[in-house]
């Protein structure tokens, strides 16, 4: 399926920011600074994009079958 290979490209690059943020917000906790909150955001925010790229998707493709089903019911009748 090659539109689905965009979508495995972004979900590796996604999920490489996720645990690389993940990490330094984690080490950063034994020293407070200023960047902690900036970096827990960015964490947060790239798992919840993530999420909803995957529910786009998954709408948009059922979406797709719910119209071809109702396309291949009225063809029968």
């Amino acid at each position: 399926m090659p539109n689905l290979r965009n979508y495995g490209l972004y979900s590796y690059v996604s999920l490489a920011i996720v645990f690389v943020s993940g990490g330094v917000a984690a080490s950063t906790i034994a020293h407070p600074g200023p960047a902690n909150g900036l970096i827990e955001k960015v964490t947060i925010f790239g798992f919840i994009q993530w999420l909803f790229v995957i529910a786009l998707k998954m709408y948009s493709s059922e979406m797709t079958m719910s119209s071809r089903s109702v396309k291949t019911r009225v063809g029968a009748i």
